[in-house]
Order: structure tokens, then C-alpha cells, then sequence
């Protein structure tokens, strides 16, 4: 993921991209993958903490001049099925923690709350808090989608 990242900021030869030039860049010129597909890999990226997405800007938050890339790369569709060894539970409190400049305790009551209160699964408080505190969660649609496949018993 590293690799990839840092090649498209390496070839645009930019630390600031707008969402459109991380995504279709790669995507038509390169032929990569889809758009929708770079998308996903934006989501990942974010999730994996390469970058940061806000106002429709993605900025790298590594240094990524330093990340030698081989002649001739190219990244496989594997990248895209990247499994998180993380729980939802937990990457949700600490994006939650980081975004939100919030202590673990506290947005842990908050969600205990939440979830005695509303008989909610703990992912699903942890998505409402978020909400509440007007959170911009670069990783929002993937945590919709992974909560969503949870209680639907997908996963």
C-alpha cells in the first residue's frame, strides 16, 4: 500500500492531490484499476494512516520522495482485499480518538451510553458518536460498509 501511495504522489510530483487526481489518475491514465476500485484504495489508504483526506484534498502523511519504487511497478488487485487484523471495533475508537482529539475514556462513555441506552452493538455507538461529534472519518464509508456486513452476519 506504502509503494503505491507513494508512487502516485511521486508522479504528480505533489504532497497535496485532489480526490479526482488520487483516484482517476491512476485509474485512466495508468489503467491500474477503476475508479471505483481507486476509491477504494483512497479508503484504505486513509484507513491505513498514508493519508489524510479533507475538503477533497488527500495529503500524504509520510514521506514519501523517501519510498524507492522498483522500475516498471505496478500493483496487483490483491492490494484491494487487504484484510485489517484489527477489530471495527477498535480502528473505530482510534480514528474516532485521533479525529475527534478525544481521550479513550471518554468516547468510550460516550458509546456505552449510546449503546445501553438505544440497545445498539458497540460499532454501531461508536458510528453514532462519531456522527454526534461532527467527525469527518476519512475510513466513514468503510466502517459503514464493514457494521453493515457485521449485522448482517457477512463477516
Amino acid at each position: 500500500m506504502k509503494e503505491v501511495v507513494a508512487f502516485i504522489f511521486q508522479r504528480k510530483g505533489a504532497d497535496n492531490l485532489s480526490v479526482d487526481d488520487f483516484v482517476y489518475g491512476p485509474a485512466a491514465d495508468l489503467g491500474w484499476f477503476t475508479s471505483k476500485e481507486m476509491r477504494r484504495l483512497l479508503e484504505l489508504a486513509a484507513h491505513e494512516g498514508y493519508v489524510d483526506v479533507k475538503d477533497d484534498k488527500v495529503r500524504a502523511i509520510f514521506d514519501h520522495q523517501d519510498v524507492n519504487i522498483p522500475l516498471g511497478f505496478r500493483p496487483t488487485g490483491s492490494i484491494l482485499e487487504e484484510v485489517r487484523e484489527r477489530p471495527l471495533f477498535q480502528r473505530l475508537l482510534e480514528e474516532i480518538m485521533a479525529i475527534g482529539k478525544r481521550k479513550k475514556q471518554d468516547v468510550l462513555a460516550l458509546a456505552n451510553e449510546k449503546q445501553d441506552s438505544m440497545n445498539l452493538e458497540i460499532e454501531v455507538a461508536l458510528l453514532l458518536v462519531a456522527r454526534e461529534l461532527e467527525l469527518e472519518l476519512p475510513s466513514m464509508d468503510l466502517f459503514l460498509d464493514e457494521a453493515e456486513a457485521k449485522l448482517l452476519g457477512k463477516k
